[in-house]
């Protein structure tokens, strides 16, 4: 079995098994900080580049098991989730971490184009709440398991969720990428970061 293929079922194994501990939708007290301060949401949720309105996602709902991840409420298992669907090139998953509809399959997919077997490892997480808002930060390093060769990119995801606050929806409740600075340095909007 290729190593990118053993990571992948050894991280679905345990995002699944924790998934399902989390099942009674108790969120998890974490205490630690921010190394950095949380990236904002931006409003306006726009693409901002001129392109005009997004293509739509398919309608094709999620599995079972996909939908316990996207639903799970432990960063660390979602973070893990979307990491294992890059890894997969499952980019039609991966899109739907996203809060914004922006990123879609087709982008992701663009973005990961230079690399045969994204593998994302994660390396440190952190939790902090800011205005009914929980942002987590995973950082992580970026590899082409197919092209050792290919330098390694450091990089972070920033996610949000809304903090338990009374009348939040399901959906409000999930954890959502927000920003992600590996190869794809998108922010909400949808915008490409140049730096």
């Amino acid at each position: 079995m290729k190593p990118v293929q053993t990571a992948y079922v050894f991280g679905l194994t345990l995002a699944l098994s924790l998934a399902a501990c989390s099942k009674e939708r108790e969120p998890q007290e974490d205490t630690a900080t921010a190394s950095d301060a949380p990236i904002p949401v931006e409003p306006d949720g726009g693409i901002g580049d001129g392109a005009g309105p997004p293509e739509p996602e398919p309608t094709e709902a999620p599995t079972e098991n996909q939908q316990a991840l996207l639903d799970s409420l432990q960063c660390s298992v979602v973070a893990g989730a979307y990491a294992d669907a890059i890894a997969v090139r499952d980019f039609t998953f991966a899109a739907r971490f996203w809060a914004d509809t922006a990123v879609d399959a087709a982008r992701l997919s663009g973005i990961f184009a230079g690399y045969a077997e994204p593998l994302i490892r994660v390396s440190d997480q952190s939790q902090d709440g800011a205005a009914g808002s929980l942002y987590c930060t995973v950082s992580g390093m970026l590899t082409d398991v197919s092209k050792p060769a290919t330098p390694p990119r450091e990089g972070e995801l920033i996610l949000r969720r809304v903090n338990d606050v009374d009348g939040a929806t399901p959906d409000q409740l999930r954890w959502r990428v927000t920003s992600s600075s590996f190869v794809e340095p998108i922010q909400r909007g949808g915008r490409n970061d140049p730096g």
